[in-house]
């Protein structure tokens, strides 16, 4: 498992609210640390509004960025395809 640094709405990387993906043979968690957190499929236009301690599984292929608002910190665990969700 991979974890990135801390995310803010001052610190995010510009890719991640843009239209993005995970790359096969891994997925991703992303796990709201503070405030909120849109999470956006855009493959079928559905959104989910991720709160403190919320946890989004983000699968391989999915065509997907992020929307923050306020003062929200977050950040994104990668794993290997056939890991455990814990």
């Amino acid at each position: 498992m991979r974890t990135t640094p801390e995310f803010t709405p001052d610190t995010v990387l510009p890719a991640l609210l843009e239209s993005h993906e995970i790359a096969s043979g891994a997925w991703g968690r992303l796990r709201v640390l503070v405030g909120q957190v849109k999470f956006v499929s855009e493959d079928d236009g559905e959104s989910r509004d991720l709160a403190e301690g919320d946890v989004q599984i983000v699968p391989p292929g999915l065509v997907h960025h992020v929307e923050l608002a306020g003062h929200s910190r977050f950040c994104i665990e990668f794993h290997r395809a056939g890991s455990q969700t814990g």
